[in-house]
């Protein structure tokens, strides 16, 4: 198979156009390395892991207008659909980390960290319904990066400055507790993601 050139995705990937997922990315960015420091996970290779999972992790998706709040709002209860649109925005991690692997310029496990951004804890999430105990360390790690970019974003639209007590009740602790997300939401609560 051919292998994409990581260069041209990545200037395919972010255009003027897309403010919202370059915003998101970078939230998702920094609040995942941030409590990896808060952790002790302060390698270079974490740091680079978790990086290029906030850039890379929605590639596959069709240039949104919106949020992807909207696109989960538009798919619940539709996990078994066949509308394309849905089954695609379902395989989305799936088919990126599927593409990830074809670089070989990517950290190993970077793939896994984009395969299960849309778990939870519960075992309600996509694609494959993993619990809090099945999630990576980092699978979990970058997800409550990812929700804390949505909330941010979805709340605000990126226009009130946030206080972490703010954001600590709009993510709700109780839903975080749940296997290998129990350590990094300790380790989210006593990071100071704001100045």
């Amino acid at each position: 198979p051919n292998t994409p050139d990581l260069k041209t995705v990545m200037e395919n990937l972010y255009r003027p156009e897309d403010g919202w997922l370059v915003r998101h990315s970078m939230i998702a960015a920094h609040v995942s390395c941030a409590v990896a420091a808060q952790l002790g996970w302060t390698s270079e290779q974490t740091y680079l892991k978790l990086t290029v999972a906030a850039i890379m992790h929605d590639m596959l998706l069709p240039k949104m207008d919106t949020d992807e709040e909207i696109w989960l709002q538009a798919l619940s209860g539709e996990k078994t659909s066949q509308n394309p649109e849905v089954r695609m925005f379902l395989q989305h991690p799936l088919e990126g980390a599927q593409l990830l692997r074809r670089f070989r310029d990517i950290p190993p496990d970077t793939d896994k960290i984009v395969l299960e951004h849309h778990e939870l804890p519960n075992g309600s999430g996509f694609p494959r319904g993993l619990t809090g105990t099945q999630i990576s360390p980092l699978g979990c790690l970058f997800i409550l990066a990812h929700n804390v970019a949505e909330v941010m974003m979805r709340e605000t639209q990126g226009s009130v400055r946030w206080k972490m007590d703010d954001l600590i009740t709009a993510l709700g602790a109780e839903r975080w507790q749940a296997g290998n997300f129990k350590k990094i939401w300790q380790s989210f609560e006593k990071t100071q993601l704001f100045g």
